[in-house]
């Protein structure tokens, strides 16, 4: 087994492989698996009880520039999965809403990250693997920590 190399490298492929997989099973429902995740993400929020979601709070959450979520948002409202609206808290300001098509979606879809994580982990004990978890749980925590200092 290699170990050496560029983990960056290594990493990249396995983000490119999973993005690749998950755009194959979504396109089935007319989305990418960005916009999937972005939905997710939406329907995460709101039922934590968020009142009002802004752009820029999606930005933060799944770490998209702003041109970038512009259009994925004008691509969601086209498709009817999500309204945007004028926001109450901030007259100038849209709030982002799912819609009921965006939730019966999102509960049809079957956990396509953990089936690719599957796909790609097949045949490794499980031991290693829930220590990879572990590691990237670290790692995403350090990412999160990082974010909220700057």
């Amino acid at each position: 087994m290699e170990t050496g190399g560029d983990i960056g490298l290594k990493y990249k492929c396995i983000s490119h492989y999973f993005k690749f997989r998950i755009d194959e099973h979504v396109r089935k429902y007319g989305v990418t698996g960005v916009q999937l995740g972005i939905i997710l993400r939406l329907l995460q929020m709101e039922d934590q009880g968020i009142p009002e979601i802004h752009q820029k709070d999606l930005e933060k959450a799944v770490n998209v520039t702003h041109p970038t979520m512009t259009e994925i948002i004008k691509k969601l409202e086209a498709k009817g999965l999500v309204e945007c609206r004028k926001s109450e808290a901030d007259g100038r300001a849209k709030a982002i809403f799912s819609t009921g098509k965006a939730r019966d979606m999102a509960s049809e879809i079957p956990a396509v990250g953990n089936m690719v994580f599957a796909e790609l982990t097949e045949g490794i004990p499980e031991d290693e693997v829930e220590t990879m978890r572990k590691v990237i749980d670290l790692m995403m925590n350090k990412i999160k920590s990082t974010k909220e200092r700057n």
